[in-house]
């Protein structure tokens, strides 16, 4: 039979040791055995089907667990969050992605895993939930997902996102205050994990870390690790976990240190002043999860013009995805003030804690030369304010760092900025199409579905009559523009438009609504085309999303029962099938149930019908 196997074993004078065996459904085999008590062990590897070779190695060259050193000292628990949550809301940072890493809030039943031979003599871990409420949940998810914005992958809090990805694609970060079973630490992570069904979690132990910021740090940590990346340590400290440097606004750490307090975490290769650790972080997560395509160019013969929400009014989002990339938009205007602010993503409002992206921009004439740099010291946010004449421009935005000897560098500033302020008129000749959701536009090309500027429609319950989203469509030309088509390519996806051509005048704008009704559940893209008579390109295509859901409750009337400690009561009632009690039972995630057993009675025999045989059936009791 094919699947992960673990098993407690002795060998010789170790008779705690560990055998991991990954038997595939080709017949090769895979795994390793190891002791805790033992500097050697085995990696299993497959000769061919049904042959295996066993190779003594260090058991240091093994995957290691790397245990989070905690915020609170001696490993006390701060005090509890306010508040409680019975329901985690449904978040996603980017729907459709294949590559999935999933927050889990309400708790978690752990059993047959490498953490539980390891630390629990086998037994299962019942980790509780943190208890937070939604505000704090959609913090911490909002601070990891600008961690992870440069990259494809979805950072999630809904558990069917989760359960409908590949297991090889996905991994579950535990926040619990529940670790006991392993000891006081901030977290521990599998090195190398991502996709490995014997670890299939990674753990922050919520109570011993501290906040908001910090949780998604610790987060952010445990996940960096199950992608390969190492404990960035400072050898002027003799630590092996990083602190941070600076305070206010700009104080800095590495997300693979221990920067506790710190408003700016990043990734980074170790060029930060007492460095042990020259990994190149972004790389090495890029190898796991791919990179957001570039979704602004580089160089001003490519330069698309800047958005804006109505004449000389500009709203512009984009993202720096990579140490080389720049973003450069092209600015036709007339004599006048620019007027511009530019400004990270910011999780938490106007604080800085759980930037990323420290921005710098230019202001460039016609012929590259270099009007206007701007980036203060000590702050993330960067302004061009100056008098032209009539003419062409540039601005570039870029990811900068932060001077001095408690200052960052420049290789992990990277993430989301928005561009607002006002500019001369502009001098466009002839009409020229922009699209703006939110107010922020969205370029021609764009692939990526993001709830800013609209495109991404959040989760829609089926049968509801749909979620809709409105889109405005700017005539930023001197003369008609005319719309001749729009078109969505999935019928999930439909439009209000019944009366083309349209004929937009000068400065005109049109509304497009778009609603997003799914007809079955799990994660839905659609391109949306708009055939136009302005500058190319036309069509003016971009992506949008969405995540369809069986029913408001969950999958079932028994939801949500997807831990142990929110476990649906069936009573004491015998013979009575679930579907008697509240209707078919669907299994699209964990589920739990409760039996109140009768004082005296030493058997309980559960009898299950089940209509798709898809996987084996068997629940275990707890």
């Amino acid at each position: 039979k094919s699947g992960w196997w673990i098993r407690s074993v002795a060998l010789d004078s170790h008779p705690d040791a560990v055998l991991v065996i990954d038997h595939q459904p080709d017949g090769r085999l895979g795994g390793q055995i190891y002791s805790q008590s033992s500097d050697s062990a085995f990696l299993v590897t497959s000769v061919d089907e049904g042959h295996a070779v066993f190779k003594q190695i260090a058991r240091t060259d093994l995957i290691p667990d790397c245990r989070f050193i905690a915020k609170a000292p001696e490993g006390t628990p701060d005090a509890p969050f306010a508040g409680t949550v019975s329901t985690v809301p449904s978040l996603n940072s980017l729907p459709g992605a294949a590559k999935v890493l999933y927050l889990d809030f309400d708790g978690e039943y752990v059993a047959n895993t490498t953490w539980n031979a390891t630390y629990n003599n086998g037994n299962a871990i019942d980790a509780q939930a943190p208890g937070l409420d939604t505000a704090t949940i959609t913090g911490i998810w909002e601070d990891i997902s600008v961690n992870f914005r440069p990259f494809t992958v979805n950072i999630t809090t809904d558990r069917a996102v989760y359960d409908a990805a590949a297991a090889a694609e996905r991994m579950m970060v535990v926040f619990t205050p529940t670790y006991e079973w392993v000891g006081p630490y901030g977290g521990i992570a599998g090195v190398d994990t991502f996709g490995n069904q014997s670890y299939r979690v990674c753990w922050v132990f919520s109570s011993l870390v501290g906040g908001t910021h910090d949780n998604a740090m610790a987060g952010s940590h445990e996940l960096g690790h199950t992608l390969s990346l190492r404990h960035d340590g400072d050898t002027t400290t003799g630590s092996g976990y990083h602190q941070g440097l600076g305070t206010g606004d700009t104080s800095w750490g590495p997300i693979m240190g221990a920067p506790y307090g710190k408003a700016i975490v990043q990734w980074n290769a170790g060029d930060y002043l007492g460095a042990d650790n020259t990994e190149d972080d972004v790389v090495l997560i890029t190898n796991y999860l791919g990179r957001r395509s570039d979704d602004f160019a580089d160089t001003h013969p490519s330069a698309l013009p800047i958005g804006l929400a109505g004449p000389g009014n500009v709203n512009q989002t984009g993202i720096i995805s990579d140490r080389n990339d720049l973003d450069v938009f092209r600015l036709n205007l007339n004599a006048g003030q620019i007027n511009l602010t530019l400004r990270p993503y910011h999780p938490f409002g106007t604080s800085t804690e759980g930037v990323n992206l420290d921005v710098q921009a230019r202001l460039l004439d016609s012929n590259g030369n270099v009007l206007v740099t701007n980036r203060p010291d000590g702050t993330v946010e960067a302004s061009i304010n100056r008098t032209v004449s009539a003419g062409t421009y540039y601005l570039e935005i870029d990811g900068a760092g932060e001077a001095g000897s408690d200052g960052y560098s420049t290789y992990g500033s990277l993430g989301q900025y928005f561009i607002t302020g006002t500019l001369p008129s502009t001098g466009t000749t002839g009409p020229a199409l922009a699209v703006t959701g939110n107010g922020y536009q969205i370029a021609s090309g764009d692939s990526t579905p993001d709830p800013t500027d609209g495109t991404d429609f959040g989760t829609s319950v089926i049968g509801s009559g749909g979620t809709s989203h409105e889109f405005v469509l700017h005539n930023i030309g001197d003369s008609n523009l005319s719309i001749t088509q729009i078109s969505v390519s999935s019928g999930e996806f439909t439009t209000d438009v019944t009366d083309l051509p349209w004929t937009l005048g000068a400065t005109a704008t049109r509304s497009l609504q778009i609603t997003f009704d799914p007809g079955t559940d799990g994660a839905k893209l659609a391109i949306v085309s708009i055939t136009h008579s302005g500058q190319a390109p036309s069509p003016h295509t971009f992506t949008v999303g969405g995540l369809g859901e069986d029913s408001a409750s969950g999958d079932d009337a028994y939801e949500p029962n997807n831990s142990i400690a929110a476990a649906y009561s069936l009573g004491s009632d015998e013979q009575t099938w679930l579907s008697a009690l509240n209707g078919t039972a669907i299994q699209a995630d964990d589920d739990w149930y409760e039996i109140n057993v009768t004082s005296g009675f030493e058997k309980v025999q559960i009898n299950c019908s089940f209509a798709d045989a898809e996987v084996e059936l068997g629940p275990p009791i707890i």
